[in-house]
């Protein structure tokens, strides 16, 4: 019977493990689905960037995951902060540096950072 229980204990374990890596994933990241889809484009320019405790991976390729203050102005809302956190698979952006994100026009404090990049600091 103490078996059963230990086999039991670790079928939970393995699930629990799986949808937490499901999660990870992007699997119910549906805010990021929706900004994607409706998210208002616009600059901002990073405040300040610091890696937190926290990874993403495992110890060979773990990306860190980055705390990043950014100044935000849009023509019809007034200049805020707002703070998201992002890891990266290479260069982070630098204090300074300017960064497209993703404004929910919905909740303006749901903000991510676009995908696309490219370009933007190159003539600085």
């Amino acid at each position: 019977m103490k078996s059963m229980e230990i086999l039991t204990g670790f079928i939970y374990l393995l699930a629990f493990l799986g949808f937490v890596k499901f999660m990870d994933s992007g699997g119910f990241n549906f805010k990021k689905r929706y900004l994607l889809k409706h998210g208002i484009s616009t600059v901002a320019k990073v405040n300040s960037i610091k890696k937190t405790i926290f990874s993403i991976g495992d110890d060979f390729d773990a990306r860190p995951i980055m705390k990043i203050v950014l100044d935000i102005e849009i023509a019809d809302v007034a200049f805020r902060q707002v703070t998201i956190t992002h890891s990266f698979n290479s260069n982070p952006p630098q204090a300074g540096d300017k960064v497209i994100i993703l404004i929910d026009p919905r909740d303006p404090d749901n903000v991510m950072l676009s995908l696309d990049q490219k370009g933007l600091n190159s003539e600085q």
